[in-house]
């Protein structure tokens, strides 16, 4: 094996590891590359680096072509792996049009377990081939009924429930929330149109600024994920729109006077996650419409970023679609991107250290937020 010491690559494995371990993580990749250029036919190697994609590290491009590489040349196991890798990787930053089109090379090796069955469907369903997604789901309800009875797929469940599928536990709850998400959308857009509309993100730059009197006045305010309520001098107090992941996990439920509207993060939620109908409805009746980020936004973001896009990131740039490109300045508030490294987050309340890299590429982001502003924000 090329991890062995003595094969091809050792030392430069042992370095990436070394530096992974310190937070370095581009030098992680360089020496992973080295280790690479030393061992090109090793397709467990090449998986490893493709993986690095979700970090922004890897280009999408080389990832998507390693990933091929190993899906036509690799052994049966490993081939499988990538097979489910380049899907997943395609429809998540082109769509799922630019997914599909490798069903053909990846469908004889992906096996006819449900669940992979299942999420074929819904990749399917999403790139407009609904027929060929409900024949898959027939199919699956035949031979393994159950595996239906929880699908969290919203989109695609919506779809079979509209068609008659029976065994659908989560039919009904499917069609309840999509007119909630609906209902949401159509509030997003109107509140968005009005154009006035403070965007504040979580960065130090508004420590010490006394901004908060300037952000309650505009006539709606957006916040994002664990936002800071105490310090109202410079922060303000009102929220109109909150932008956050769906799970609890780390973004826990809060409580308002007033209800915001909740604008959910992940990429093609609708379609791409396998418990969305479970989350959604584990979101808390009192608050109402609900929205989630537009998939073409997600798609647009990773071309610009070649990485996951931030949740401030991501409400800027949705504001910026309502303001003809660029929101203005007056209305951009605690950005602080520069601040930012690979592994560390900097934000008005503290400095939040993890032992894996940021998906964000902060450097890209900056990049875009100054076109997205065009001049410093308060």
């Amino acid at each position: 094996m090329w991890y062995l010491n003595g094969r091809p690559g050792s030392t430069e494995l042992q370095s990436s590891r070394r530096a992974y371990a310190s937070g370095l993580y581009s030098d992680a990749v360089n020496w992973l590359q080295a280790a690479l250029d030393k061992s090109r036919n090793d397709y467990s190697l090449q998986l490893s680096m493709s993986r690095w994609a979700r970090y922004g590290i890897v280009p999408f491009e080389s990832a998507k072509e390693m990933l091929l590489n190993i899906v036509d040349n690799a052994p049966p196991h490993l081939a499988r792996t990538a097979s489910v890798e380049l899907l997943n990787l395609c429809w998540e930053r082109a769509g799922a049009t630019a997914a599909v089109v490798h069903l053909p090379r990846t469908m004889p090796l992906l096996g006819s377990r449900p669940a992979t069955r299942v999420r074929v469907a819904a990749l399917m369903n999403d790139a407009g081939l609904a027929e060929d997604a409900l024949d898959i789901l027939a199919e699956v309800a035949i031979r393994h009924p159950q595996s239906l009875r929880g699908m969290g797929y919203l989109e695609l469940t919506v779809a079979a429930q509209n068609s008659g599928f029976d065994h659908l536990e989560l039919g009904r709850a499917a069609l309840a929330i999509s007119h909630r998400l609906n209902a949401g959308a159509a509030r997003l857009r109107a509140l968005l149109d009005t154009r006035d509309v403070a965007v504040v993100a979580n960065g130090r730059s508004l420590m010490g600024k006394s901004q908060g009197a300037n952000i309650d006045a505009h006539r709606q305010v957006m916040r994002f994920n664990n936002y800071v309520t105490s310090d109202i001098v410079d922060l303000g107090r009102r929220t109109d729109v909150w932008v956050r992941p769906l799970s609890p996990r780390y973004v826990p439920w809060r409580q308002f006077r007033k209800q915001p509207l909740l604008v959910f993060t992940g990429p093609n939620l609708r379609h791409r996650f396998s418990d969305a109908i479970q989350l959604l409805t584990a979101c808390p009746k009192e608050y109402g419409d609900i929205a989630v980020i537009p998939p073409s936004l997600y798609i647009s973001l990773f071309g610009e970023l070649d990485a996951s896009p931030s949740s401030g990131l991501l409400g800027l740039a949705l504001l910026a679609e309502h303001c003809g490109g660029r929101v203005p300045q007056d209305q951009v508030f605690g950005y602080s991107l520069q601040d930012n490294r690979e592994n560390m987050s900097i934000y008005h309340h503290g400095t939040v250290q993890g032992d894996s890299p940021s998906r964000h590429n902060w450097k890209a982001e900056l990049r875009l937020f100054q076109n997205l502003v065009g001049t410093e924000q308060q």
